[in-house]
């Protein structure tokens, strides 16, 4: 390999890797973009029921509110970008 020529360096390029947390990041930012826009705003309340909670997930939100919660799209964006929360994920979506 020679980085001073315009050649591609390929590792793994025929394996398909599972998104993970990586989408997370996409989807905050089309919640920022909603907010920009006016559509949403961060002080927005949304309801977290044990409903939306799913058993087997990673989720502080589901740790620090067994019983639900109502929590601010801000702090929602907080808990997925920062604490990698997959229900706080689901929410935004």
């Amino acid at each position: 390999f020679n980085s001073n020529e315009k050649d591609t360096l390929k590792i793994n390029n025929d394996f398909h890797f599972p998104m993970q947390s990586v989408m997370k990041f996409p989807i905050a930012l089309a919640v920022l973009s909603e907010i920009d826009k006016g559509n949403l705003s961060f002080e927005q309340k949304i309801e977290i029921t044990p409903q939306d909670r799913l058993p087997k997930t990673w989720s502080p939100i589901k740790e620090e509110f067994p019983n639900g919660t109502t929590l601010t799209i801000e702090q929602i964006l907080n808990y997925t970008v920062s604490e990698t929360d997959n229900i706080g994920c689901d929410i935004l979506l």
